[in-house]
C-alpha cells in the first residue's frame, strides 16, 4: 500500500496541482458556500458540504472556455477541496451552534475573536487529519464514501463533458428559480412565508400553531436530500411537537400563548434530551471505534519515517502546537475557562477528532454533533460558557478534519498530491472564516436568533445543553421533567434499535431528525414533507433522474435561497430594505 510519503514523492510537482487558477476558482465558489451554509445552518441546522457541487462547477467554469486550457482533474480536485473547506468554516468557527448560543445567553463574542478561534480550530483539524491520513486512507484504505463519490464525479466529467454540462444546467436552473422565489417572498411579499391550515384542533387554531407548508425551496430541497427515513423522522417530530404536545401545553397552562418562541422554550428540552441520549448511545455503541481511534493516535506519534512525509509531518506537528497555543489563549482570555480545563480540553478534542475521522471513513457520517455534546457535558462543571466553548473545540476540529480527509480520499483515487490538497484546505479555511463571520453578523442583525424567521435550532440545543449540565432540573419549565425522561429513553432506544442487524432497523426513525423537528416552526415540517414526497415519487417514476439530477437540483435550490437570504439580510442590516 502506498504511504502518504510515497504518494507525495511520486505524484508530480505541487504547482501542477495546486495552481493559482485552481485555488482561486475554489475560493470563489467557497465564498458562496460559506455564506450560504451559515444561513442554512442557522435556519434548519442542516448544511451541505458542497464537495460534489464545487467539483461540477469548477469543471464547468473551465469547460466554457472550450477547450479547458489544460485544466486537469488534479486541479479540479484542488478546486473542490478549497471550496469545501471554505463552506464548512461556519460550523468550524461555531457560527451555527456555540457562538449564537452564547449570544442567546447574553455573552457577546467579538467578530475578530471568532475569526481567530475559527482559524485555530481549523488549523488543529487540518493537522490532526494530516497525521491520521497515512493510516486511515493509505494503509487501511477506508472508503470515505463522499470522497469516493466526488472522485467518480470528477472522473466522469473528464471522460464525458456532456454529463458535467447537464449537471451544471440543472444546478443553475434550480439556483435561479430558488433565488426568484425567495426574492418575491422576502422582498416583494407576493408569496407568503407559509400556507397555513385554516382549521381548529379542539380549542386551538392550527394556524396559530403554524401548521401548514412553508414557501421555502430550501426546506423542500432539504426534504429531498434527507431522504425518506430522515425526512419522515423530521416530520414525525414536528407532528408530535405541534399537533400533540402544543395543544396539551396550552391546556395545562405550561405555556401561556401559542406563539413560536414561547412554545420552543418548552419543546427544546425533550428535543435536546432525545438528541443527547442518541449521541451518547451512539458513541457507546462505537466503543471499539474509540479504541481504534486511540490506537491511530498512538501510531501517529510513534510512526516510522515512512508513515508521513517529513516535510508535511513536521509542518503538521508545528501546526498542532501553534493552533493549541492559540486555542488555549483564546479559551482562557476570552471565554474565561480555567487553564487546567483547557489543558485537558485540547487533547480530548484531538481524540474526539480521531473518532470522527474513523467514523467518516467507515460510514461517511462524521458524528460532529455527538462529540460536541459529549464535550459540552464533560466540561459542564465550568459553567455554560465553558460548556459551549468545549463543545465548539470538539465539533470544530472534527468538522474540519473530516472535510480534509474526504478531499484526501478523492485525491488518493485521482492521484492528486496530498500537499496540494492541504494547501487548498488552508486557503479555504482563511476564505471561509473571513466570509462566514460578516455573513453571520448580517443575518443575526436582520433576523433575531430564535425567532420564527431564524429559529437557530442548533443554537437553541447548544444553549439548553449548557444550561442543563450546569443547573440540572432547576432549569426545567413546568411539566418538562417527565418529557425529558421519556424523550431521552426513546432516543437511546431508537439509536440502539437502528444499530441492530435486522430488516426493520433501517426504517427506525432518526432521533436527531425527530428532535430537530421539535424546535422548528410546524410549517417547516410541511415543506420538508413535500420534499420527501417529491423524492419518493421520482425515485419510482424517474429513477435515473433521481439518481443523477435530483440531488444536484436540490443542492441548487438550497444554495439559491441561502444566497438570496444572506443578500436580503445584508440589505436589511445596512438599511437598504425594510
Amino acid at each position: 500500500m502506498e504511504s502518504l510519503a510515497r504518494q507525495e514523492a511520486t505524484n508530480g510537482p505541487l504547482p501542477e496541482h495546486a495552481t493559482a487558477r485552481a485555488l482561486a476558482t475554489g475560493a470563489a465558489i467557497g465564498v458562496f458556500l460559506a455564506a450560504g451554509n451559515v444561513y442554512t445552518g442557522l435556519k434548519i441546522a442542516f448544511m451541505d458540504g458542497g464537495a460534489i457541487v464545487a467539483a461540477v462547477l469548477g469543471y464547468s467554469l473551465f469547460a466554457l472556455l472550450r477547450p479547458r486550457r489544460g485544466y486537469t482533474r488534479h486541479e479540479n480536485n484542488v478546486t473542490q477541496a478549497t471550496a469545501a473547506a471554505a463552506g464548512v468554516m461556519g460550523a468550524v468557527a461555531g457560527l451555527v451552534g456555540p457562538i449564537p448560543a452564547m449570544e442567546l445567553l447574553g455573552i457577546a463574542v467579538m467578530p475578530g475573536v471568532i475569526v481567530v478561534w475559527g482559524l485555530a480550530l481549523g488549523g488543529l483539524g487540518i493537522a490532526v487529519a494530516v497525521l491520521l491520513a497515512g493510516r486511515l486512507i493509505h494503509r487501511e484504505q477506508l472508503p470515505f464514501p463522499t470522497g469516493t463519490a466526488t472522485a467518480e464525479v470528477i472522473t466522469t466529467a473528464f471522460r464525458g463533458p456532456g454529463t458535467a454540462r447537464r449537471s451544471t444546467r440543472i444546478l443553475v436552473i434550480a439556483l435561479g428559480s430558488s433565488m426568484l422565489v425567495t426574492a418575491v417572498r422576502d422582498l416583494g411579499e407576493i408569496v407568503p412565508s407559509a400556507w397555513l391550515v385554516p382549521a381548529q384542533l379542539g380549542a386551538v387554531s392550527l394556524a396559530s400553531l403554524g401548521v401548514g407548508v412553508g414557501a421555502s425551496p430550501l426546506l423542500m430541497a432539504t426534504g429531498v436530500l434527507m431522504g425518506i427515513r430522515g425526512g419522515l423522522s423530521f416530520v414525525a417530530g414536528s407532528v408530535v411537537a405541534w399537533l400533540v404536545l402544543a395543544p396539551k401545553l396550552l391546556a395545562w397552562e405550561a405555556v401561556a400563548k401559542p406563539e413560536f418562541i414561547s412554545m420552543v422554550a418548552w419543546l427544546v428540552w425533550p428535543s435536546v434530551a432525545m438528541m443527547v441520549a442518541s449521541a451518547t448511545t451512539s458513541l457507546a455503541l462505537q466503543w471499539r471505534g474509540f479504541g481504534r481511534a486511540l490506537a491511530d493516535l498512538v501510531r501517529m506519534v510513534r510512526r516510522s519515517r515512512d508513515d508521513a512525509p517529513s516535510r508535511i509531518g513536521s509542518w503538521a506537528v508545528w501546526g498542532v502546537a501553534t493552533a493549541m497555543a492559540v486555542v488555549t489563549v483564546v479559551a482562557v482570555a476570552v471565554f474565561e475557562i480555567h487553564v487546567v480545563l483547557v489543558l485537558a480540553l485540547v487533547p480530548i478534542g484531538v481524540v474526539l477528532t480521531a473518532v470522527c475521522a474513523r467514523a467518516a471513513g467507515e460510514t461517511d457520517m462524521a458524528p460532529v454533533g455527538s462529540v460536541g455534546a459529549i464535550a459540552q457535558i464533560g466540561f459542564g462543571v465550568g459553567g455554560p460558557q465553558t460548556s459551549l466553548a468545549a463543545g465548539s473545540v470538539a465539533s470544530g476540529m472534527s468538522s474540519h478534519g473530516a472535510t480534509l480527509l474526504w478531499s484526501l480520499r478523492t485525491g488518493k483515487l485521482l492521484g492528486t498530491r496530498p500537499g496540494a490538497l492541504i494547501v487548498a484546505q488552508c486557503v479555504g479555511t482563511v476564505v471561509g472564516v473571513v466570509v462566514a463571520v460578516p455573513a453571520y453578523a448580517a443575518i443575526v442583525s436582520a433576523h433575531p436568533l430564535g425567532s420564527e424567521q431564524m429559529p437557530a435550532p442548533g443554537a437553541l440545543m447548544w444553549k439548553t445543553t449548557a444550561l442543563a449540565v450546569g443547573s440540572g432540573s432547576a432549569a426545567l419549565p413546568p411539566h418538562a421533567g417527565i418529557a425529558v425522561l421519556v424523550a431521552a429513553g426513546f432516543g437511546a432506544w431508537l439509536t440502539w434499535a437502528s444499530s441492530r442487524d435486522t430488516a426493520w432497523a433501517r426504517w427506525c426513525p432518526s432521533p436527531i431528525a425527530m428532535g430537530t423537528g421539535f424546535v422548528m416552526p410546524a410549517y417547516f415540517g410541511g415543506a420538508i414533507a413535500v420534499g420527501v414526497g417529491v423524492f419518493a415519487v421520482l425515485s419510482r417514476v424517474a429513477p435515473e433522474f433521481c439518481q443523477r439530477g435530483l440531488t444536484t437540483a436540490a443542492a441548487g435550490a438550497m444554495a439559491g435561497e441561502s444566497l438570496m437570504g444572506v443578500g436580503v439580510a445584508a440589505a436589511i442590516a445596512v438599511g437598504l430594505w425594510g
